[in-house]
């Protein structure tokens, strides 16, 4: 169905792109005026948490990203983000 390959700073731009897309095609979740401040935020997130990030490759195209931190006794998943058309496909579901 899906494989998950390590990003790697080649993926930067397109991480950062991936996650714009989908936080402001959100119908009003974080209000008007924020998004330079959502930019700034991705920016430095994507380059911290480069080394948990995950490409969702799907028929050799890639569908998205999947970030999932591990810490001592747990890991959090932390984020899923999909391009719009492979929402609503159970993917990010099948990921979890």
């Amino acid at each position: 169905m899906y494989k998950l390959i390590k990003a790697t700073e080649m993926n930067i731009e397109l991480i950062k792109d991936i996650k714009l897309e989908t936080i402001f095609s959100s119908p009003d979740e974080f209000g008007e005026g924020n998004e330079d401040k959502i930019k700034e935020y991705v920016d430095v997130s994507v380059k911290e948490f480069l080394d948990d990030t995950k490409m969702v490759i799907i028929n050799d195209s890639i569908a998205g990203i999947f970030l999932v931190r591990n810490f001592e006794d747990w890991v959090l998943i932390d984020e899923i983000y999909l391009y719009y058309e492979y929402r609503n496909k159970g993917i990010g579901t099948n990921l979890i």
